[in-house]
């Protein structure tokens, strides 16, 4: 399957949210979970984020993301870092995180509980970060399941307003 190598229409509109009406970058340190070709996690940088680690796991999928981190600007590459991050697995040394983007994360039900133990990792880790998550309605079946174990941590919240034409009746953004 392309999962990993294909943008898909939650990053587009994830990206173009933050593009667009999601600023301050300059000072953020920014997390993105299963960056998959990085599309989302590289706007944050080419916005000014402070630094941006993308990761996913080791592998056809990192090697991809390492490609596309070196097609940047020279003055941007410098603040994007990659690394292999199996979900359930202890946490890497990390700095502080302000942001944390988990942009269709979700396919299989047995990948939630590790991914929603990675994500209350990071909460304690960094506990004032922003989460952004985002998933298309392809019917996941571990949608349900992702947000009964995560409730207890993390209230998301629908994000709403987009900029014109981005808005996928299709797509769900949460912030929480």
């Amino acid at each position: 399957e392309d999962i990993g190598t294909t943008v898909y229409t939650a990053a587009v509109q994830v990206a173009r949210y933050l593009e667009t009406m999601f600023p301050g970058w300059e000072d953020k340190v920014v997390l993105e979970l299963g960056s998959g070709t990085g599309l989302v996690g590289m706007v944050a940088a080419l916005k000014g984020a402070k630094q941006v680690i993308l990761t996913d796991l080791e592998g056809p999928v990192l090697s991809n993301l390492r490609h596309n981190v070196s097609m940047l600007p020279s003055t941007v590459q410098p603040h994007v870092t990659t690394l292999p991050l199996p979900w359930g697995t202890p946490l890497p040394p990390l700095p502080q995180i302000d942001v944390i983007l988990a942009i269709e994360c979700i396919y299989e039900r047995p990948s939630v509980p590790p991914l929603v133990e990675t994500l209350k990792a990071l909460k304690a880790h960094s506990p004032h970060a922003k989460i952004i998550w985002a998933h298309d309605q392809r019917g996941r079946p571990g949608i349900p399941l992702f947000a009964d174990l995560i409730k207890d941590t993390i209230t998301f919240t629908p994000i709403t307003s987009f900029p014109q034409g981005y808005n996928c009746k299709n797509v769900s953004v949460y912030q929480g």
